[in-house]
């Protein structure tokens, strides 16, 4: 098979039969992990929802992620599976009600009109407070609750990915640590800070464009080490992230319109600017499956 979608990029002749050979194996992983959905679409090849370009695209993700090697691709795609069959991120995105105080610190942002693959963009102020949260800190508080938020929040931004187009592919983050010096020593977000890294890095390959660290003191550079070091991340991923100590700067770098103005740009603030999740077009197959957690959450009950 070659007509691959032009995100599909199989660099050698032997990449490109390895990766026809993860193809044929797909059956036997979802047969393994006993679950066929991966961000919202249907991998098994004779599913009424399959997309074949998708999927393609999605497997590349993680062929690629592994440095184009079979063994190693079946064994991270299939303990995703098995994780998202037992974790439902789809439901923590687009179901589940989560603590009104996350609004304060997780914003996503898309403009079409942006450069390729910074489309799409997560937020993430962890020092913001208000009214409602006195302490920072409080954010920090619950882990499961906080881990489940901040997975629904990349789930939402994989909604308006286009996993078929070069141009709207990958996922931008930004994190911006403006008033947060506790994070150097409160256990409760190192804790958390390690889960949600975890998490990504085991089951979000290849989805980050770039990553910039805002307003970053030195006090936190157990973070960054931690990221970098203790998940074994690519050099081709750790090109993609950028400390800036100032949050103005970022609009010298960071070439998209419209930033807010606390970054530099002459745009609204983030709150302004936060896509609407409703707007979000749902694929058939996630339907399906929100649909399915709705009957078996009422299954429950009964």
């Amino acid at each position: 098979m070659s007509d691959y979608p032009e995100t599909v990029i199989l660099p050698t002749e032997q990449s490109k039969k390895t990766f026809e050979q993860f193809l044929t194996k797909i059956p036997d992983i979802i047969k393994d992990a006993d679950y066929d959905e991966l961000y919202g679409y249907q991998l098994n090849p004779e599913g009424k929802s399959y997309n074949a370009p998708v999927a393609q695209a999605l497997l590349f993700k993680y062929f690629k992620a592994n440095d184009y090697k079979l063994t190693e691709s079946i064994a991270q795609l299939t303990a995703s599976l098995k994780w998202r069959k037992e974790f439902k991120p789809l439901k923590a995105a687009y179901y589940e009600t989560h603590d009104e105080k996350y609004k304060n610190i997780g914003y996503l942002t898309y403009k079409d009109e942006s450069p390729a693959n910074l489309k799409v963009i997560t937020w993430n102020l962890y020092g913001l407070t208000s009214p409602d949260v006195k302490n920072a800190k409080d954010y920090f508080k619950d882990l499961d609750g906080f881990v489940r938020w901040r997975i629904g929040l990349m789930e939402q931004a994989i909604g308006l990915l286009d996993f078929t187009n070069k141009e709207n592919n990958y996922v931008a983050q930004i994190h911006d640590y403006s008033g947060v010096s506790f994070l150097s020593s409160d256990s409760s977000v190192k804790k958390i800070g390690k889960k949600v890294v975890q998490l990504f890095q085991a089951h979000y390959p290849e989805f980050l464009s770039a990553k910039y660290f805002l307003n970053f003191p030195f006090v936190l550079a157990w973070i960054y080490n931690f990221i970098v070091k203790n998940w074994f991340i690519s050099a081709e991923t750790v090109k993609k992230f950028h400390i800036l100590h100032s949050g103005k700067d970022l609009v010298k770098e960071f070439k998209v319109p419209g930033l807010p103005k606390k970054y530099g740009g002459n745009g609204g603030d983030l709150k302004s600017q936060n896509y609407d999740v409703k707007l979000i077009k749902l694929s058939p197959y996630t339907e399906e499956i929100l649909k399915r957690n709705f009957e078996n959450e009422a299954d429950d009950v009964d």
